[in-house]
């Protein structure tokens, strides 16, 4: 079994709002939606990680696609301390495809990518485009420890630097991969690449 962790326990400090419930897209859904729905598509089970400040708004969207959530106490210590609550509280698993909220544009060709990569057997997975590597990144259930000791705003990138020879590099044409939403301008980005 893959499982989706997706990270929506962030302050959004620059975008000044909830920037997860904002319309993005022809269809106008949260970007939240468009995230998880990538997620949803490769992994069979995605856990939302949520935090104190905004769990409130974002677990009924969450529940209505069918997804489960918890709760990240220490998620304003940084994006560490919030992935690594996720693989704390997911079931046991192949391996996990850990995707960011706030990047709506990817697509699920590429998580599906991810995932046979990670049923293949490679122990990091991470997708690649004009040689600029991108989100989400695939880890086997070998590095569960590593995640669950991860701490502060880095994330895993501490984690795929260390096994930089254990990655399997997903040449994926998405540009989706490199766009995150970081300030309402964001929202504008064009949309013509489809995200499911």
């Amino acid at each position: 079994m893959i499982v989706g962790i997706l990270l929506a326990a962030g302050q959004a400090r620059r975008f000044g709002s909830n920037k997860l419930i904002q319309p993005w897209g022809s269809r106008g859904e949260p970007v939240l939606i468009h995230s998880l729905l990538s997620l949803k598509a490769s992994c069979d089970q995605v856990l939302v990680v949520v935090g104190p400040q905004n769990y409130a708004e974002l677990t009924p969207w969450i529940e209505q696609h069918g997804c489960a959530w918890t709760l990240a106490p220490d998620a304003h210590l940084g994006m560490g301390h919030s992935l690594a609550h996720g693989i704390a509280n997911s079931p046991p698993c192949l391996g996990w495809i850990i995707g960011l909220a706030d990047m709506p544009a990817v697509n699920c060709s590429t998580t599906v990518q991810l995932a046979d990569a990670l049923k293949e057997g490679h122990s990091i997975a991470v997708p690649v485009m004009n040689q600029r590597r991108g989100n989400p990144v695939g880890f086997s259930f070998v590095h569960r420890v590593s995640l669950m000791q991860l701490t502060g705003d880095e994330g895993a990138r501490r984690l795929i630097k260390t096994h930089a020879g254990q990655i399997h590099w997903v040449e994926v044409q998405d540009l989706g991969i490199h766009h995150d939403i970081d300030q309402p301008a964001d929202l504008l980005w064009p949309t013509s690449v489809p995200n499911q």
